[in-house]
């Protein structure tokens, strides 16, 4: 099976569609198993549940260019934590192995 991404860039005017995903590893510093979720899921949006094979097993992620909230249980409930853009190399142990869901965000949600 193959993996198709389209991502438009801005160009003579013409409007882009952007592409946001967060890839999860299941081990700090990028290492173990890791997955792509979330791909163009939209601002603002819950990502209900990880699934059930990465539930509570993420150590490090990369949320390409969008800050993410990640929260402790499915449906965006729980405790949350905001993080930047970008690569986080390890959630810290407060954070470790807690992560159910998630939503992209800026400044509008």
């Amino acid at each position: 099976m193959y993996k198709f991404f389209l991502l438009a860039v801005l160009t003579n005017g013409i409007l882009a569609q952007e592409a946001w995903w967060v890839t999860v590893y299941k081990d700090a510093n990028f290492k173990g198993s890791s997955t792509t979720l979330g791909l163009n899921y939209g601002i603002c949006k819950c990502f209900n549940y990880v699934g059930s094979s990465w539930n509570d097993v993420i150590s490090s992620f990369d949320s390409s260019d969008m800050p993410i909230i990640w929260y402790t249980d499915a449906n965006c409930k729980g405790s949350s934590e905001k993080w930047g853009r970008g690569k986080v190399s390890y959630v810290g142990d407060q954070w470790n192995d807690q992560f159910s869901s998630f939503k992209f965000t800026d400044s509008t949600c």
